[in-house]
């Protein structure tokens, strides 16, 4: 199990940000902490936003998965320590 990751999905439409969502919840080996799904600016896109644990092949395996969805545009994954040690230091 790795560390922290933020895992970042931009959807065009609100129904299919909802079913990446429900996704993660049909992988196993991962521990979800938060879900945040939120409107972005541009008109009918919305952005999913996953704080989970899982390993590398669950991760790829979960993004492979939801690229194929409808309304897909892009994923972000962050490591979450990283970011946190980065923000430490400045």
């Amino acid at each position: 199990m790795s560390g922290g990751l933020v895992v970042r999905l931009l959807f065009k439409g609100l129904g299919n940000a909802i079913s990446a969502a429900r996704l993660v919840g049909e992988l196993e080996g991962v521990e979800v902490r938060a879900i945040y799904i939120g409107r972005e600016s541009v008109e009918e896109m919305y952005e999913v936003v996953l704080e989970l644990s899982a390993s590398s092949q669950v991760v790829n395996e979960f993004l492979r998965t939801v690229s194929s969805s409808n309304g897909f545009i892009e994923a972000c994954v962050e490591d979450l320590d990283a970011r946190i040690i980065w923000e430490g230091i400045r």
